[in-house]
């Protein structure tokens, strides 16, 4: 008997210092479509990046008192990461932070508050699946 290949299901480290924000980004995503891995910090997204290697981060600008942007610099610094797409999760939505965020080696902005529509779209374009 032959079998089918089981399909990879996509990793997605939810980096978000904000518990509530953090749960609703996780209850955002289709259900079993990802595998969902959680950071509260800068220094638990640098090293849950470098550990589990996930296929996107959707990262917060602001990860409580550290900047969220240096740790995208520092995953696209790195050869061992620099493949994983980051997501920019940002208060901010003016010309200034978008530029920073892609200054910082980001695939993509997203301004609070978005829509589901807008975060699944944004993951499709990145992480395809069937």
């Amino acid at each position: 008997m032959v079998t089918a290949p089981a399909l990879r299901v996509p990793t997605i480290l939810v980096a978000e210092d904000e518990a509530a924000f953090r749960r609703l980004l996780i209850a955002t995503l289709k259900p079993g479509r990802f595998r969902i891995l959680e950071a509260a910090s800068a220094v638990e997204t640098l090293r849950m990046g470098r550990e589990a290697l996930p296929d996107v981060i959707l990262l917060d600008i602001g990860l409580g008192n550290d900047d969220g942007l240096r740790v995208s610099r520092k995953l696209k610094d790195d050869p061992t990461t620099r493949f994983i797409k980051i997501v920019v999760v940002s208060g901010h939505d003016d010309p200034l932070t978008r530029e920073r965020a892609r200054l910082s080696g980001a695939d993509r902005f997203l301004a609070k508050p978005f829509s589901p529509l807008a975060l699944w779209r944004a993951l499709d374009a990145l992480v395809p699946t069937g």
